[in-house]
């Protein structure tokens, strides 16, 4: 468990003395007179919110110098949203995620876009790995999340984290990892590529002007703050697509972890349709096990899904002999001048794969005779 406790008072922005936010109750300001306010049935009081994170920093002496941090955060609708930039250069240090956390949804509740503290969030990038490497407390966290194709998302477990607020109240908080990239389709992973799925174009900048971000939030802080808020905004807004997506799909509002995962659900629900039992397909069952509970003082049912025994027993000698795909190069240098005619079967896995049956692992066998393997054995 990650707590979060925040005493960096220094990087919050001092309250504001505007006479304009008369008091209301003799408590707090009346939220009419605030900036940014609207009427309720634009504040958002759900239990979950998305939180898309970005960073701007400047490559100096082999070290990344953050220049910004930058969120854009909603409710899962993507109708109320908001969102913001904290420089880190005004303190001389890196935030801690915690403080970013609470800062994001601080900010949303003094803008008048949340009702209460959130009970579960989304926290969204693009090529996390990236970015998340730009908090002052990444070798703590860490280990709380799962890394998969080069870059961290979440999946084996969620993280939890208790946040505190201006007055000490603590707050329970679910946090899940996403990276946009994860769920995009192949050939479309870059964040140009995402922002024109969800119609929000990325903003580009002029040749050299990556490479000098410090440069141009000195001369163009507006430019700047622009193209830094525009990324988050992308990442979230395709995920927002992709949770209206799952929720279409399966009833459930989640954002999975990967695109592929989508697919897997799906086929899962056609087996189930069809009245096709996934264990006697994949070769495996449930395993039911007891497991004492210190905390409830009793035993309780553990279901665990195992491969079966046949399956089992032959499972390591298949993996051994699994390669994936083999080139040829059959000579060296410049070929000879010829036409050359690359043969290729168009969906060629996906018909191989529709001839695949009800697998028989019960009647398993290891044969060295090729004949055995026709285009109805699955071997």
């Amino acid at each position: 468990m990650t707590t979060a406790i925040i005493e960096e008072k220094s990087q919050v922005e001092p309250p504001s003395n505007d006479s304009s936010q008369t008091v209301s109750n003799g408590l707090e300001p009346d939220r009419r007179n605030m900036q940014g306010w609207e009427p309720i049935s634009k504040i958002y009081g759900g239990e979950t919110i998305l939180i898309g994170f970005d960073t701007e920093y400047q490559a100096h002496k082999g070290q990344n110098n953050v220049l910004s941090y930058q969120y854009f955060a909603c409710d899962p609708s993507g109708e109320i949203s908001w969102n913001g930039i904290f420089y880190p250069h005004k303190t001389k240090r890196r935030v801690k995620l915690s403080w970013f956390i609470v800062h994001v949804i601080t900010e949303g509740r003094k803008r008048c876009k949340l009702s209460r503290w959130p009970k579960r969030v989304y926290l969204i990038g693009h090529f996390t790995l990236a970015d998340l490497t730009t908090f002052d407390d990444f070798e703590e966290f860490k280990t709380e999340f799962d890394a998969i194709r080069r870059t961290y998302c979440t999946i084996t477990k969620d993280t939890a984290i208790v946040c505190w607020d201006v007055d000490r109240h603590e707050h329970k908080i679910i946090l899940i990892l996403r990276d946009s990239m994860l769920l995009s389709p192949a050939g479309m992973q870059s964040l140009k590529a995402v922002g024109r799925l969800v119609g929000v174009e990325k903003l580009e900048l002029n040749p050299g002007e990556i490479e000098n971000m410090r440069k141009l939030l000195a001369t163009d802080p507006k430019r700047f703050e622009d193209y830094a808020l525009r990324d988050p905004e992308i990442a979230v807004r395709y995920c927002v697509r992709i949770m209206i997506l799952n929720q279409e799909l399966f009833g459930e509002a989640d954002i999975p972890p990967t695109l592929s995962s989508i697919g897997i659900n799906h086929l899962l629900r056609i087996w189930e349709d069809s009245g096709v039992d996934k264990h006697k397909v994949l070769g495996t069952e449930e395993h039911v096990s007891q497991t004492w509970m210190p905390s409830l003082g009793r035993y309780v049912k553990r279901r665990k899904t195992v491969p079966t025994a046949d399956r089992f027993c032959h499972e390591s000698f298949v993996t051994e002999c699994y390669h994936g795909g083999r080139n040829e190069q059959y000579f060296f240098g410049a070929s000879a001048i010829a036409d050359w005619i690359d043969f290729d079967l168009c969906g060629a896995y996906t018909t191989a794969m529709a001839l695949i049956g009800m697998p028989h692992w019960d009647q398993m066998r290891p044969t060295k005779d090729l004949n055995d393997f026709q285009p109805h054995v699955l071997g």
